[in-house]
Parts: C-alpha cells; sequence; structure tokens
C-alpha cells in the first residue's frame, strides 16, 4: 500500500519572549501616528516594548486596559475608527488583543452610524473603561444624545457581539428643572455581593441649586435593574464627583472624591452598601498634604495606597508639587503621606513628578507610571525607582496619560485557525504547534480525553485508522492557567485496499469507484482503456490497479500473469491484426487456423463475435476494446483501438 505524508507545518516564525508576569499599559499619545501606543514590561516593570500604535482608523487616545480570564486583554479609545460608507465612525472604539495569539482586533467602532449601540467617545486617556461583569462579559460606556446619557453596552467576549445593557436615567433638574443626562464618572466595580457599583458626574438632592455633585448606584448584572443608592446631599464638604474606583473592605467600599472636602482638595469616602450609608473618612488639605486624589489599591500588607496629582512638596521649578503617594488604614481611618513625587534635576531617567496611577506588582512591591516611565515602590523601604522609560520618537511628544495594568500571561502559541482536515486511512498526517517560551507543560486531548500517545509538540499519525478520527486541542498550561489551542477536526475515510484475482485470462479488482489498471513492467504506465474492474492483459506480465472512492486512492501489489496467449506461438505460427486503430474492418492474419474471434469491451463483456479473418466493426462505438482469437493451438489476445 503506497502512503501519503501531508505535514501542514506554520512558518510564520518570530522571536516570542513572554514571561507569565508582566505589565501591559497605554500611552494616549506619541507612538508611530501620534494617536498612543501598548506597551508592555517584565514582571519588575523592565525592558519596556511598545507592542501596537493606534493610528486612528483603528483609534486613538486608549483607556486603561482590563484583563480577562479568556488570555485576552480589552481596551476602549475615546477617539477615532473605521469608516462606514459615508458615515464616519469616530467616536471611540472596543478593542482586544489577544496574549496566546499576539493579534489585536477591533470589536467596534462607535459613531453617528452604530445603530446596534447609540452614543460616542467611550473613556480613553489612560482611564478605566471597563469592568468585567463574569467570565464572558464586560461593560463599558459611550455618550449618546444631545443630553451625553451614558448608554451602558455589553460585550459578549466568547461571541465578541456588543449590545446595548442599559441606559443611566436621566432627572430633573438645573435652573430650569428640566430634564438633564447623566453617566457613569468611570467604570464600574464588581462587589463582592455581586452587584456592579459605580457613580455619576451629576444628579443630588438639590439637582435645580447643585445638578453635578454626583450620586452613588447600583446596578444589577442580572436583570440590569439600576438604582440610585446615595444622592449627594447638596454640600461639597464631604467631597462631591465621587469616583468609583472601589476597594472593598468589611462589607465598605473605600473610593476618592477628587474635589470637595474641607479645602476642596478632594476626599476618601467609605460607602457601606447594606444601609446604602457614605462617610467622610479624611480630607485632603492641599500643599504638602496634596490634593486631588485618585483611587486606592489594597497591597498585601492589607494598608490602602494611593496617589494625589498635585501637591506635597514644592521646588524651585514646581512649586505646586509634583503629587505625593499615602497611605491609609482602612482599619484605624489613619492616614500617612508616604512620599512626594519631585522634579528633582528633572532628569528623564528619573522617576519624575505627577504619577498617574499605581497597582499591585507580583512579588509585594507596588507599581505606578509618570510621564516619564514605569516606577516601582516598595512599601518596606518606602522607596520609589525608575524600571524603565517611556520611548522618545520624532514627534511622540511627551507622554500623555499613561496607565498600567497587571497581567498574569496564559501560554502563547503561534496563532492558526480552527482546522477540518479529511484524510485517506492508511495515511500519515502531521501538524506542527509553535509555543512561546511561557508554556511549563501540554498535553493533547482527543475528543476531550487526554492522549498519553501524543507526547510532543507534533500531532503525529502514521497509518491513520478511523479511531484516530475526531476533534484535537493542545491545552497549554503554566502558573497564570491554561491556553486551549482551535479545534483541529480530523476526519478519517476508510477505503479497502485495492486487491487483485484471476479466472481464467480476467483479473478482477475489489470494489471501489474508478480504476485504473497500470503495466508494472512499463514504469507502471496507465494501460489505455482499462477503467473498469476487470482487466483482461494483451500479454504476460505484471499488473496492477489503482482505486478510488471518497477522493482515496491506493494501489496494488503488482500481480503475475504468465498463462495467456498460445504456449508454442514460435513453433505453431504467428497472429497479426490491422489496422489498428480500425474503422470499420478488422483483418486477422494468423499461420494457424481461426477457429472463432470475440470482441470484449475494457468491461470483459462480450458485444461482438466472428469466425472468418475479418471482421466488421463499422457498428461499435469508438474507444478500447480486447480481441479473443481462438485457435486449434491455443487462444491470442489483442487490444485494438475503435
Amino acid at each position: 500500500m503506497q502512503k501519503i505524508l501531508t505535514t501542514l507545518l506554520l512558518t510564520q516564525f518570530y522571536f516570542l519572549s513572554f514571561g507569565q508576569h508582566e505589565f501591559w499599559g497605554t500611552v494616549s499619545n506619541g507612538g508611530d501616528y501620534g494617536h498612543g501606543y501598548i506597551f508592555k514590561t517584565d514582571s519588575v516593570g523592565g525592558n519596556l516594548e511598545v507592542i501596537h500604535h493606534f493610528d486612528s482608523i483603528h483609534g486613538k487616545n486608549p483607556s486603561e486596559l482590563l484583563v480577562a480570564d479568556n488570555n485576552k486583554i480589552y481596551g476602549t479609545t475615546a477617539y477615532g475608527g473605521q469608516l462606514a460608507g459615508n458615515t464616519i465612525y469616530s467616536g471611540g472604539t472596543l478593542y482586544e488583543y489577544d496574549l496566546s495569539t499576539n493579534t489585536f482586533k477591533v470589536l467596534q467602532d462607535f459613531g453617528p452610524g452604530n445603530q446596534t449601540v447609540p452614543g460616542t467617545y467611550p473613556f480613553g486617556d489612560g482611564m478605566r473603561s471597563l469592568t468585567l461583569v463574569s467570565n464572558a462579559r464586560i461593560y463599558g460606556q459611550v455618550r449618546h444624545g444631545i443630553l451625553a446619557t451614558g448608554n451602558i453596552f455589553s460585550c459578549d467576549l466568547s461571541t465578541g457581539m456588543v449590545s446595548l445593557a442599559l441606559s443611566v436615567p436621566s432627572f430633573q433638574g438645573e435652573a430650569t428643572n428640566s430634564t438633564q443626562g447623566n453617566r457613569l464618572n468611570d467604570a464600574l466595580y464588581k462587589s463582592s455581593d455581586g452587584y456592579l457599583y459605580g457613580t455619576t458626574f451629576a444628579n443630588s438632592q438639590c439637582p435645580v441649586t447643585h445638578p453635578y455633585h454626583g450620586t452613588i448606584i447600583r446596578i444589577d448584572p442580572v436583570t440590569n435593574a439600576f438604582s440610585t443608592r446615595y444622592l449627594n446631599p447638596c454640600s461639597a464638604v464631604d467631597g462631591y464627583k465621587y469616583l468609583s474606583g472601589f476597594t472593598e473592605y468589611n462589607g465598605r467600599l473605600y473610593s476618592v472624591s477628587p474635589t470637595g472636602g474641607s479645602a476642596n482638595m478632594g476626599v476618601i469616602y467609605a460607602f457601606q452598601t447594606s444601609t446604602n450609608t457614605y462617610v467622610k473618612k479624611h480630607d485632603f488639605t492641599g500643599g504638602v498634604g496634596g490634593g486631588y486624589p485618585k483611587p486606592m489599591l489594597q497591597a498585601a500588607n492589607g494598608q490602602f495606597y494611593g496617589l494625589a496629582g498635585v501637591g506635597g512638596i514644592p521646588e524651585p521649578n514646581l512649586p505646586s508639587g509634583g503629587g505625593i503617594l499615602y497611605a491609609f488604614d482602612p482599619l484605624t481611618d489613619q492616614f500617612v503621606k508616604k512620599l512626594d513625587f519631585l522634579l528633582q534635576t528633572g532628569s528623564y531617567l528619573e522617576v519624575g513628578p505627577h504619577p498617574f496611577s499605581i497597582i499591585n506588582g507580583f512579588e509585594g512591591k507596588l507599581y505606578g507610571v509618570t510621564r516619564n516611565g514605569v516606577f516601582s515602590y516598595d512599601p518596606i523601604s518606602n522607596l520609589t525607582h525608575p524600571e524603565s522609560r517611556f520611548p522618545v520618537g520624532i514627534g511622540w511628544g511627551v507622554p500623555e496619560s499613561p496607565s498600567l495594568t497587571a497581567v498574569c500571561r496564559k501560554p502563547a502559541y503561534i496563532p492558526f485557525e480552527a482546522m477540518n482536515e479529511t484524510r485517506c486511512a492508511g495515511t500519515d498526517f502531521s501538524f506542527v504547534l509553535e509555543l512561546g517560551n511561557n508554556t511549563e507543560s501540554f498535553v493533547w486531548k482527543h475528543n476531550g480525553v487526554v492522549d498519553a500517545a501524543q507526547i510532543g509538540t507534533t500531532l503525529s499519525f502514521e497509518n491513520l485508522t478511523s479511531s484516530d478520527a475526531g476533534s484535537w486541542v493542545a491545552e497549554l498550561t503554566n502558573l497564570c492557567g491554561t491556553t486551549v489551542t482551535p479545534v483541529i477536526t480530523l476526519a478519517v475515510v476508510d477505503h479497502a485496499p485495492a486487491t487483485i484475482v484471476q479466472e481464467d485470462a480476467t483479473l478482477y479488482s475489489t470494489i471501489a469507484a474508478t480504476y485504473q489498471w497500470i503495466d508494472c513492467d512499463q514504469d507502471m504506465a496507465p494501460v489505455a482503456g482499462a477503467t473498469s474492474s476487470t482487466f483482461i492483459p494483451a500479454h504476460n506480465g505484471q499488473f496492477a490497479v489503482i482505486t478510488t472512492n471518497n477522493g482515496c486512492q491506493d494501489t496494488s501489489v503488482c500481480f503475475l500473469v504468465d498463462n495467456l496467449g498460445l504456449e508454442q506461438t514460435g513453433s505453431k505460427g504467428s497472429i497479426s491484426v490491422y489496422p489498428n486503430p480500425v474503422t470499420t474492418t478488422l483483418h486477422i492474419v494468423s499461420d494457424v487456423p481461426v477457429l472463432s474471434l470475440q470482441v470484449m469491451n475494457t468491461s470483459g463483456q462480450t458485444i461482438l463475435k466472428g469466425e472468418s479473418d475479418v471482421l466488421n466493426v463499422s457498428e461499435l462505438q469508438s474507444g478500447t476494446y480486447f480481441l479473443l482469437i481462438k485457435t486449434e493451438f491455443g487462444e491470442w489476445y489483442q487490444w485494438f483501438v475503435k
């Protein structure tokens, strides 16, 4: 049996140097097109590398990134987008970046032509914009209509489909006591009680006189029911225009308002979800005490840490200060300024002033970004250190609104599409999977069950059988989780081996859809016209048959035929037939008496008989025929063509 070896080898090679723990982030300007970029660093903030440049067509001014459980990161851009006919989708985008395959894809263009999710301008410029509602769903917001109402959209991560989930309710307010739009201040927060909490920039207990003090709201992710849990009580002294970057502790949600308080420099507040109770915890005083705070995080030591964008120690070239890093103990409500961000010499290689965000790292440190780049903060030593600098290119400008996100990266591989392969039984098949260097272990699964026989990165089969058919995937694992490759669906077509049996002068093949007899003694050359299941050789020799079924082909072993013709032809005369090809009359010249003539088609059917040395074949259709001549000394065979 002949075998066909088919190897599907991915030839797209490029260097993959991804660890498992990384930081990913965005900058809202600069890059090759001046519209921002996505970058990544290693697990300690070093080796910064730009991964994707925003080109406006696919969005510009990106938000903070969101990591989902499917090993993809998601983000929005405040502006940019595709053209659709004569309508410009210039109202921002929702996109994904696949960490397994290193591919960027826009999921939704927002703008006037979008009828699915009306609205424009999702959060960008390094802001938190998306919320992971469940393993397979995220929420975000766009602004819609003349009231700039917040339309909250939902994205199904399993399909990439985007739909409108709900709209933030309007309210009656301002001096005219008329309908006013409202929207979220930033991304929603998924609480331990299962609800989504957020804040709005408008409405209050006295919406006519104080329409823009804000509220704290709740959304049921199951029903999308919206409820206002707390309305600002018409006062700025306890903070207003609340932010919703919550940190949760003991049934309370902690965050900040960047304005209001005793010095109108912002406050830290706590919101008790069970009683809808709001309590101010700390007033920012400005100056060396900092002001305009950003949301906090809870570090490994249980303390909350946060940033204030202004204030701190004044410097000659920065009299209002470069911002502070502070700690807040939710158990004792104690606030401590930990350090000042300084301009110092103004060197680009320093940490720099005006921090934008701070997050937990992987080894107990905190990491953040300034316009200079990524820095680390050690809570034990209370020291910051510059880890990597943002690239400076011609026309890139000073980096604006950078953000940072911690990523525990599941295994990566060179991408390929799901495959449906049909192969013949008895052939070979192999597929080479190219892995990144962050895979600790992997297995091949056949119809959901681990196949211990497949132990390498090559899915390989010799002599395929029907038991090999089905779905095959590779599961790649590291400490961050498991990546599952696209499915390789393998169909194996059974095909009976081609065999030959002989009866008298006729060779018979096993049943198949098509046949082609070949002459093994003539370099396996096809025998003209011999395309049926039976075959009568014109001479002794070795012959084989090629059969096909359902696209699968097999060639039999060569079969020896040695009992044809006149056994003593040399001593009993010779026979010839002419003309060949023939039109009307076929002549037989023989040195021995001819007893009978028999003409058969390629299927072995007798279609004409005769007894003289002249045979009228004018009624035969064009084709190849077999002539059997019987003499006193035996039989003689000859092919002829009409």
